[in-house]
This record gives structure tokens, sequence and C-alpha cells, in this order.
């Protein structure tokens, strides 16, 4: 079995100890303690890995969809009532039409801008652990990393309630997580310069595995081997 702190998240070097600090070959950090999920099987990997944020272009895609749907629906809200009110006295439907777009920018800068926030309260980084088993693939964001950035969240006060709030909104708002199993992801897509396996599925989210460099081959092997073949191959099932 293997353990989820057992290795450098940076480089999947091997730690020489539980008690070592920081790696012996890059002088990454090392995590002092698994994120809260079970671990694999004797069969399947696990691994943990600090998750980019701001600069994490799988997170910017999401951002633009919720700016989107958010921005939309800002604008349908908000926009509708002042249009029945206001239209006929202030240029009518051309009135109407400025007062969306404007509303539907809004609500799409309030997305981003809690986007961003929620990223710089964690330090732009999020621990995050991946088990991949044969029925399974799965991510999970740590808890106990997040009672470690209480002190870096802006505008609070470190250690907090308002703090660990903060902290554990940025867990909720920016990684994705969840579990996919294998009998229901429809396509696969590796991105090797970036180490991220992506599992998309039905009518939900795609599950992204964030991948230590040192570890792409041993997981990538382990997605083509459990996954469909025409799942694999990049084709829609």
């Amino acid at each position: 079995m293997v353990a989820i702190v057992d290795r450098c998240h940076s480089c999947g070097t091997k730690r020489r100890s539980m008690e070592e600090r920081f790696c012996h070959k890059c002088g990454a950090g090392l995590p002092e303690a698994p994120p809260e999920m079970a671990p694999p099987p004797a069969d399947g990997i696990a691994w943990s890995r600090a998750v980019p944020i701001i600069n994490n272009r799988y997170l910017w895609i999401r951002w633009g969809w919720a700016a989107l749907y958010f921005g939309a629906g800002f604008a349908v809200l908000l926009g509708t009532p002042l249009v029945v009110l206001y239209a006929e006295g202030n240029g009518g439907a051309g009135f109407a039409i400025k007062l969306f777009l404007v509303l539907g920018l809004v609500g799409a800068a309030v997305v981003i801008g809690a986007a961003l926030f929620a990223a710089v309260s964690v330090g732009n980084r999020l621990m995050m652990a991946f088990v991949l088993s044969p029925v399974s693939a799965a991510a999970r964001t740590s808890g106990k990393e997040l009672e470690g950035v209480e002190s870096a969240a802006l505008l609070f006060a470190p250690g907090s309630r308002d703090a660990r709030n903060s902290a554990q909104a940025a867990a909720l708002l920016l990684p994705p997580e969840g579990e996919a199993k294998w009998k229901d992801v429809r396509r696969v897509q590796f991105d090797a310069p970036r180490c991220v396996i992506t599992l998309r599925r039905r009518w939900r989210h795609p599950l992204r595995l964030y991948v230590v460099p040192g570890r792409w081959t041993e997981a990538e092997a382990f997605v083509r081997e459990h996954a469909s073949p025409a799942a694999v191959a990049g084709k829609r099932t």
C-alpha cells in the first residue's frame, strides 16, 4: 500500500522518514499529516499535491462558466423589475439592453472577485489528496491543511473563526473534488506537461487529478488500465 504522505508532493521523491520536514532532493516542504480520506486498497495508488489556484487554467475555465451563469441570473433577477418600472421613461429597449449588460458584468465580477480572494486567503496553494482504486478515482481537500492556513487569510486576525471560515470557503469554491467511478467515466484527457488527468462524466463536472511529476507514469498507466478503452482513446461514450 502506498501511503499518502510517503513522497514529496513536488518531485515525487520518497521521504526517508516521517519525521523529515523537507524533501532531501528538492527542498520542498513535506506534509505533516495525510488529508482526511481513507487510504487506497493494496492494489491502488495515492498521493498528495499542493494544487495551484490563481495560475491554474482549469480553474479559470470553471470560474468563467460560473461567472457567465451567475451574471446572467443576476441580470435577470434584478434587471427585469427595473426594466418594467423605468424602461418607458429611459429609452425603452435600448435602456433595457444596457441595464441587463451592466448587471450581468457586475454579477460576473462578483464571482471572479470572490474566487480571487479565496485563492489569496490560502496562499494560492491548496493541499489535496488523490486516490486511485480499481473501482474509482477520488480527490479530497485536507481538513488539517485548512487549519494551518488561518494565519494566511487576509483581512482577518490570525487564528480567528472568520479566518478559518475564509480558508474553508476557498476549499469549497476553488478546487474540484469528489469521486468518479470508472464505469461512469465517458472521456479521459491526459495533459502531460501540466501533469493533470481529466475524467469527464455525463451531466457532471469533470474530476481532475493533479499528479506529482514523479508519479505521472504510474498514474497514467493506472488510469489507462481501469478506464474504458473508448474513454481513454478520447472518444465520447
